[in-house]
This record gives C-alpha cells, structure tokens and sequence, in this order.
C-alpha cells in the first residue's frame, strides 16, 4: 500500500506528509529502504525526491528494539525483543518523547542509540 499512500500524498493540496514505518525484521534498514523505492517505481511513480516530506521509519528487527533503546536500555538489532510483553507497554509513552527529544535540533543523543534509529532520526528531519 505504500505506492497508494505517496500518491495519495502528493495529491492533496494541503500540506501534507507521509510517514512510512515498517520493521526491517532481520533484514536492513537499505534493503526496506530498497523495497519502498522500488514499489514506487513498479507502480510508475516517481522515486521520493530529496526534499518530499515523506520519512522512512524502519526499526532494524521490531519496534520493540526501539522502544528499549528510547527507553535507556542497551540493546542490539539482531536480539528479537519482541516476546518481552508487558514490560514495553509502560514504555511506549516515554519512548516516543524520547524519540521526539532526539530528534530536535542539536540533540544530545546517548551513546548506546542503534544505528536504525540515527537513520530514522535523519529521515524525521524530512518532515
């Protein structure tokens, strides 16, 4: 569905921005980031051009890998995370703030921050 989205995107007149997130299971982040281009162009569209507010979040493994590092816990992108149940509920909120607080302007981002998340940070600056 993703073709169908950014068309829909760039057809609306008001300001409008799609952001796109998908986990990389245990794949990498570039190769979703090649999916999603390619669905485009096998759908005859355009490829995202560098200033369209269309960002690209792609958590390397699940997205409770990023819900434990925004949430100051250390982890890799090859540990799957996601059976650790209960305990990401708690988390989601403050992960999300963080993950907007990271994302500012001059942020101080930790040391232990994983590499799909810099990525995402840079794609957020789409927006």
């Amino acid at each position: 569905r993703y073709s169908v989205l950014v068309k829909e995107c760039r057809g609306r007149q008001a300001k409008t921005a799609l952001l796109a997130a998908i986990d990389a299971d245990t794949g990498t982040v570039a190769t979703r980031q090649h999916q999603l281009a390619k669905e485009l162009t096998q759908a005859g569209m355009a490829a995202r051009a560098g200033g369209e507010a269309i960002a690209h979040l792609i958590p390397r493994r699940n997205i409770e890998t990023w819900v434990f590092c925004l949430t100051d816990t250390v982890v890799d992108e090859e540990t799957d995370h996601k059976d650790r149940g209960p305990m990401i509920d708690v988390r989601i909120k403050p992960a999300a703030l963080n993950l907007f607080e990271w994302s500012r302007p001059n942020a101080a981002i930790p040391a232990h921050c994983i590499p799909s998340i810099h990525e995402a940070i840079a794609e957020l600056s789409r927006l």
